[in-house]
């Protein structure tokens, strides 16, 4: 049996005043989940290059699709393929690779430095850094989103089957919840300690220590991607129709915000996500206006503070910088790096989409779908 790994993660303030979280992943990992921690934020932690770096490694890989990447307090770097799971070390040398089957969400770490990797067989694999596989139990269906990790080195996983299951670093289920509605987003931690995972239409917040569900919110619209936690405790979540709504800390819908103006069509590709900037703003991609920054204005109005377009939409999320900077990857494969007010930083003809990226002492890594690993130096 594998057995419960100790809580290393520092405790943050959020939410009401006196009140401690453990942030769920590691300060030491540079990046230790899907969207950098368990609020979901899309911070990067560390700062973009301000101008085109040098490339530093472009290594191949096998296996379409790569997930990820993650990055341990090592520098080490992890990817999921349709092959398996990757392993990198800071310097781009291959020391990893475990034939698990296709992985289609990012590795997660756990507290201990252990991988937490799901396949698409169905097999839940936790593994060392090394590859020595601890522990594994076959799931009852697939995961298509990225596992919320918790101090203790327990997890959530949200399931196809419309299931919410809390598991044990032993991989034994503690507790489990289906819904009527779907498919369910990647779940996130709140500032009380509860999950929130939107299903369908809904905001649900599960109570892990009843194992139950514990509050719901009516959206009124499809969410798209986690629910982001913001500094204060407040809750941002993306909607398929192109709004962006917050709920405040007494699980109120405070804010309904639409990202186009009345009577344009567009919708928020499936694939976007929100990022918190260090300030409280928010950056979100969409196809039809590009990459949007949202924060209140001079008089305490919250809106669209400025748009970056290009000629071609951009893919995936974006993500955010200790400094306000943002980066996505348009679908022209052109990796943008823009300044907080909006402006072109500068652009790298990848000629391909990259997946997630990730800061690694002084180098810049992405996972293309070429497919490979790139890294670039840091000035």
């Amino acid at each position: 049996m594998l057995l419960a790994a100790p809580a290393l993660a520092v405790p943050v303030p959020v939410g009401h005043l006196g009140t401690m979280l453990h942030a769920g992943t590691d300060p030491r990992d540079p990046m230790p989940t899907e969207r950098g921690d368990a609020a979901r934020s899309g911070r990067l932690r560390g700062t973009l290059p301000r101008d085109e770096p040098r490339v530093r490694f472009d290594v191949a890989l096998e296996g379409a699709h790569p997930r990820g990447p993650i990055v341990d307090r090592q520098g080490r770097i992890f990817v999921g393929t349709a092959h398996g799971l990757v392993g990198l070390t800071e310097d781009g040398e291959v020391f990893l690779d475990l034939r698990l089957g296709p992985i289609d969400v990012a590795p997660a770490l756990l507290p201990s430095g252990d991988l937490l990797v799901a396949s698409r067989d169905l097999a839940l694999v936790v593994v060392r850094p090394n590859g020595d596989e601890l522990a594994r139990t076959t799931l009852p269906a697939a995961i298509r989103a990225a596992p919320l990790v918790l101090d203790d080195g327990s997890f959530v996983l949200a399931s196809v089957d419309r299931r919410l299951t809390h598991l044990g670093s032993d991989l034994v289920p503690r507790a489990s919840v289906s819904f009527d509605e779907g498919p369910l987003t990647t779940p996130s931690l709140t500032a009380s300690g509860r999950v929130a995972v939107a299903a369908g239409t809904e905001l649900v917040f599960f109570d892990l220590a009843r194992g139950a569900i514990a509050d719901r919110i009516r959206l009124g619209a499809r969410a798209i991607g986690p629910a982001v936690r913001a500094d204060a405790g407040e809750l941002y979540q993306l909607l398929a129709d192109a709004t962006v709504v917050r709920i405040d800390d007494e699980l109120r819908v405070g804010l309904r915000m639409p990202l186009v103006a009345e009577g344009e069509a567009a919708r928020a590709e499936g694939t976007s996500a929100l990022a918190l900037a260090p300030d409280g703003s928010l950056r979100v991609t969409l196809p039809s206006r590009g990459v949007l920054a949202l924060g209140p204005d001079e008089s305490g109005s919250f809106g669209v503070r400025w748009a970056y377009t290009t000629d071609a939409p951009f893919y995936g999320p974006v993500w955010v910088d200790a400094e306000g900077w943002s980066i996505a990857t348009d679908r022209r494969g052109r990796l943008t790096v823009i300044d907080p007010l909006g402006q072109l930083a500068f652009r790298v003809e990848l000629g391909v989409p990259a997946a997630s990226p990730a800061i690694v002492d002084r180098r810049l890594v992405v996972a293309t779908e070429r497919p490979a690993v790139m890294a670039f130096e840091l000035p």
